[in-house]
């Protein structure tokens, strides 16, 4: 946390998470590729949730140089 500045993201991420965080976060249909947190952040509007989530990108997929493309670091 002592990385992220002071401000909006980081009050959020030192909050308790939204009651409905994980309803939310269990109906993200995850695969190998994205996943989310049960403790995600949540931003809740009138008849859902964007929910934060990681997906996963490979260096050659960022258009980086490594010889490796699998996920084995």
């Amino acid at each position: 946390m002592k990385s992220i500045p002071k401000g909006k993201l980081a009050t959020r991420l030192k909050a308790s998470p939204h009651p409905n965080t994980k309803a939310y976060a269990d109906a993200v249909p995850t695969n190998d590729e994205l996943e989310v947190d049960t403790d995600t952040l949540i931003s809740p509007g009138e008849n859902g949730a964007y929910v934060m989530s990681w997906v996963w990108i490979y260096d050659y997929q960022a258009g980086l140089n490594n010889e490796s493309k699998d996920d084995d670091l």
